[in-house]
């Protein structure tokens, strides 16, 4: 995922994203070309029970999103706690482009 592409999305997360989604991201983007830093994408439970929605799969479908575009050397995990779940990424020093 490019960068300008990362930013879009983030930006769209941040329009459709109702109290029952959390997006922590932080991010730098060295003169190097190199990305450190984390995110975390969660749904809240409460939220995703009142949409008929399994944690489970929602979760899943974080994770598999974040594995797709994550640059090579991010390393992506579920994650979870007891109001949200969902998964996250991190990286000390992965390059800015997308894995092939």
């Amino acid at each position: 995922m490019t960068r300008g592409r990362t930013i879009g999305a983030l930006g769209v997360i941040a329009v459709l994203a109702t109290a029952c989604f959390r997006a922590d991201v932080d991010l730098a983007l060295t003169s190097d070309g190199t990305i450190n830093g984390t995110v975390l994408l969660a749904y809240e439970r409460a939220g995703l029970e009142e949409l008929d929605r399994s944690p489970n799969d929602a979760q899943d479908e974080l994770l598999a999103d974040l594995e797709v575009d994550a640059p090579e050397g991010m390393t992506c995990e579920a994650w979870d706690d007891e109001g949200y779940i969902g998964a996250g990424a991190s990286s000390s020093a992965s390059p800015s482009t997308p894995s092939a």
